[in-house]
């Protein structure tokens, strides 16, 4: 029996390695070389848990990895490489990959301005009839009155001061609000403000001119959902708009309804608030055009996961909104029986 001749430490069993397997081989070298000159048991290159002010730059979060103190290396738990290592994570040379690509780090925005004082007494300032002639410039019934106060509406009687009392900015941001208080106060009466919450705070103002547009929102603040007041738990039917007067419409006739900022805008929130509210049936009707439907789709989906019974619903031919499906004289029956039938996700 022929035995194999023996391996000589720097020598190949085969006369020559492809190109693959000579790049391999150099990496490993490269990886195994660095980390030796990593040692952190030197001291000259620690390794340290990772932190929200310093994530992983492989998956750039905040826990459960390591990285050196000065930046060269990372041992990821979550995002593999070929360098897997004794702990069950994988090594990622960040200085000589050059397959690694930095993560941006994304500036962290300061917490949203709580104007709930300031919105109460705007509310409190804004009469009936005012809030009237914003109702009948969107063509709602006399009904309408009270789905606008519920929303939280009101005229923009803001004090730039008061504001900045309850929420400080900086300089910059603090003449874009004075600049913008100062026109709004200019022709009050033609502009109607709803609040936007996300989480159970006021997060953002909504301004909505009542010729229709421009549409606008406070300086400083966020997008959220516009939630009625009284809205119950355990709906049988819960509708989900596109915006205020949307849902300020199926609210004329009725129909429990929450508006979303946009047609793509705050699903976590919407869904959270699903989880919490737990409706027996949720009905997404989307505006009719191809971003309304594009944007209803993935929020349904997303809704079927914590809720049992979710519907797309769009509003007949003819008609682009749930609040022009109102004006045109549907009623809560006629809602409801299209969710009746409704294509269910």
């Amino acid at each position: 029996m022929k035995l194999p001749k023996p391996i000589v430490a720097g020598t190949s069993p085969t006369p020559s390695l492809n190109g693959q397997h000579a790049a391999a081989g150099a990496l490993l070298d490269a990886a195994a070389r660095f980390v030796a000159s990593h040692d952190p048991h030197r001291g000259d290159a620690p390794l340290v848990r990772v932190s929200r002010a310093a994530p992983c730059p492989p998956c750039g979060k905040t826990d459960w990895c390591s990285r050196s103190a000065d930046g060269a290396i990372a041992i990821c738990m979550r995002v593999e490489s070929p360098r897997p290592t004794k702990n069950g994570g994988w090594l990622h040379i960040l200085r000589d990959d050059p397959h690694h690509r930095p993560r941006v780090e994304r500036r962290r925005q300061p917490p949203p301005p709580d104007l709930r004082s300031a919105i109460e007494r705007a509310q409190h300032q804004t009469t009936d009839d005012e809030l009237r002639a914003h109702a009948d410039a969107l063509g709602l019934s006399a009904a309408g009155l009270l789905p606008l106060r519920r929303l939280g509406a009101h005229l923009p009687r803001y004090d730039a001061d008061d504001l900045l009392r309850i929420a400080p900015r900086d300089a910059e941001s603090a003449g874009k609000l004075r600049a913008q208080v100062r026109s709004l106060a200019r022709e009050a009466a033609t502009w109607l403000c709803v609040p936007m919450y996300a989480r159970g705070r006021l997060v953002g103002v909504r301004l909505r001119h009542r010729s229709g547009h421009p549409k606008r929102a406070l300086c400083g603040g966020r997008a959220g959902l516009f939630l009625p007041n009284g809205l119950r738990p355990a709906l049988d039917t819960l509708a989900i708009v596109e915006g205020p007067t949307d849902c300020a419409a199926l609210l004329s006739v009725g129909v429990e309804a929450i508006g979303r900022p946009d047609c793509t805008g705050a699903v976590d929130e919407t869904v959270r608030l699903a989880l919490v509210s737990k409706p027996l049936r949720v009905a997404v009707i989307c505006d009719r055009d191809r971003p309304g439907i594009r944007g209803a789709v993935p929020l349904a989906k997303q809704l079927a996961a914590v809720v049992g019974d979710v519907r797309c619903v769009l509003p007949p031919r003819g008609t682009k909104d749930a609040r022009a499906w109102i004006t045109t004289g549907a009623t809560a029956a006629d809602i409801l029986a299209a969710v009746e039938g409704g294509r269910r996700v």
